[in-house]
């Protein structure tokens, strides 16, 4: 996947640090979504990527306003989606 103005692509990702009988564990994870209809034949998922827009409510918006933001961006036809 690319973006057609060769911008960087904003991926939703979650991060953690706790601290456990082991010490300080740090922790991530890539959030996906289900695939834009240009992207099925693919993979059935796809990383829930941000428009830039959505950076600030991604960091700073309530858990359902991230939610929605995660699951509705990049609509079909928006990304070049190359074959390998």
């Amino acid at each position: 996947m690319a973006r057609p103005d060769g911008l960087p692509l904003l991926v939703a990702g979650l991060w953690n640090r706790a601290t456990g009988p082991q010490g300080v564990v740090e922790s991530c994870t890539v959030v996906t979504r289900p695939p834009t209809s240009d992207g099925q034949h693919v993979h059935d998922r796809m990383p829930a990527l941000l428009l830039s827009g959505e950076l600030d409510t991604w960091l700073h918006g309530t858990p359902e306003q991230a939610l929605a933001a995660a699951s509705s961006s990049w609509r079909p036809g928006v990304l070049e989606i190359q074959r390998v």
